[in-house]
């Protein structure tokens, strides 16, 4: 960390107490954390809707073939 961050660290803790400046650096960190994994999690959700919606295709056709077969 840089000076700056550190001074900005004290003046928040002798501001509002520590325990309040601990919230509020635990809530900046998982934030920091989660808005990567929001975004990768939500290509994975597409990609797996993409693949059933090609299975229920595929499906809907195996299943017209096998009528037209059994007519």
């Amino acid at each position: 960390m840089d000076a700056p961050t550190i001074d900005a660290l004290g003046r928040l803790v002798g501001a509002v107490g520590f325990p309040v400046a601990t919230a509020t650096m635990l809530l900046w960190w998982v934030l920091a954390k989660l808005n990567g994994k929001l975004d990768e999690h939500t290509r994975a959700l597409e990609e797996q809707t993409k693949a059933v919606s090609q299975n229920t295709q595929a499906i809907l056709h195996l299943a017209d073939k096998v009528e037209t077969f059994l007519k």
